[in-house]
């Protein structure tokens, strides 16, 4: 395994796992990211939905 010159095993054992743990956090915010924005498409489509539902109904009054 890859180790720095003056770190011990455990230490850099460590620094692997933080590292890896890092990159799987910037991961999930990614995924995080994507799926509001996907939740913020369906809800701005419902809400165009329910306007021209509305207009749709307002004409039919009329």
């Amino acid at each position: 395994m890859w180790q720095p010159v003056g770190t011990s095993i455990a230490e850099s054992c460590l620094a692997y796992v933080g590292f890896a743990k890092a990159a799987r956090l910037k991961e999930r915010k990614r995924d995080y990211a994507r799926v509001l924005h996907t939740v913020r498409d369906i809800q701005s489509i419902q809400r165009i939905r329910r306007y021209q539902g509305s207009e749709q109904k307002q004409a039919n009054v009329s």
